[in-house]
């Protein structure tokens, strides 16, 4: 008996630790489309403690059976990880990917330009971005490397949007001007 109870633990000990894996690899996915979609970043991570909130106190009681060596921040930890970061990653991949409508083009004026670092396998090659005021919200537009002389010259520049399906608008196209 004692040593079925063990296999169950295991098995929960591995479907925790998937879960978590899931959404850790989500949440890199979801950089891209927080990047194309114009969301404030408050809405994404208030979805993350939201679920990680809710999920926390459901799954408390479970937690202490299967792990009871793990504490209340753990199994936090664990519900943010695992179902905040799912659940963020399918909002943002909705409103991306089920977009519809109309597209509109708007010019906006360069506020700031900076830089990030290059790609893992370059990161000496720093990658052009500006900010820009879109009604009111801040974002940032990420270039390629190959565009840093033309950003560096730009003084503004066009986007086109189309509405995603949260009202949320998805990024379709931005040139420099």
């Amino acid at each position: 008996m004692a040593n079925n109870i063990e296999k169950v633990q295991f098995r929960w000990k591995v479907y925790h630790f998937i879960t978590f894996v899931v959404g850790s690899i989500l949440s890199v996915f979801s950089v891209d489309l927080f990047r194309n979609t114009i969301v404030p970043y408050y809405i994404p991570l208030l979805i993350i403690l939201f679920v990680g909130i809710f999920t926390c106190f459901v799954t408390k009681r479970h937690y202490q059976q299967v792990l009871p060596e793990w504490g209340l921040f753990s199994v936090f930890a664990q519900s943010t990880g695992s179902w905040g970061l799912t659940v963020c990653y399918l909002f943002l991949a909705s409103n991306y990917y089920w977009a519809g409508g109309t597209e509109k083009t708007f010019n906006f004026i360069i506020e700031e330009k900076s830089s990030l670092p290059g790609s893992r396998w370059s990161p000496t090659q720093r990658v052009p971005t500006v900010t820009i005021q879109y009604f009111g919200l801040a974002k940032d537009l990420v270039f390629r490397h190959s565009d840093t002389k033309n950003v560096t010259a730009a003084d503004s520049v066009k986007v086109s949007v189309i509405e995603g399906f949260w009202s949320f608008e998805k990024i379709i196209d931005y040139k420099l001007i």
